[in-house]
């Protein structure tokens, strides 16, 4: 008899164990299983000009990430400013690059230690607190990163 009762108690637990899980791959279902990333209120990205608006820009690559809202000084801050002499150097494990300077902004990709030319810089307001953000190559990928103090290990003093 006593067999038969620890039997039933392992069978308990073992289903327990599976319903816990079932409802946790239930609930986040999307997040595992989502190929599209992209949150539905981003705002669509624009191709840049054909004709720079100034010589400065000329020598510049596009940033390929500037949408409606940061070309126009809304929602991201002040347009961006074309900046050159500015080296970044990134030595931390969890640094992102993002589609737009700003945090709820979609994370690109992660960014691998190494020195980077900054293309542009802007800043851009988050819960009352002003940061500094530079458009970067990463890889032939262009995004955003935060100068939040910890991302970014040391800047040249060509930087902002």
């Amino acid at each position: 008899m006593a067999e038969s009762s620890s039997r039933g108690v392992v069978i308990v637990a073992v289903l327990a164990l599976v319903g816990t899980l079932g409802a946790a791959l239930i609930a986040n279902w999307d997040k595992i299983f989502d190929g599209d990333a992209t949150p539905a209120n981003t705002v669509a990205v624009v191709a840049p000009s054909a004709a720079p608006s100034s010589g400065d820009e000329t020598d510049a690559p596009s940033s390929g990430g500037e949408t409606a809202a940061s070309s126009s000084g809304e929602g991201a801050g002040a347009s961006p400013s074309v900046i050159s002499d500015c080296l970044l150097t990134i030595n931390h494990i969890g640094a992102s690059i993002f589609a737009e300077p700003d945090f709820a902004s979609r994370m690109l990709r992660s960014v691998p230690d190494g020195d980077y030319k900054a293309l542009k810089f802007t800043e851009a307001e988050f819960a009352g607190k002003t940061f500094g953000w530079f458009l970067i190559d990463a890889d032939s990928n262009q995004g955003w990163i935060v100068d939040d103090g910890i991302l970014i290990d040391s800047k040249t003093s060509g930087c902002p």
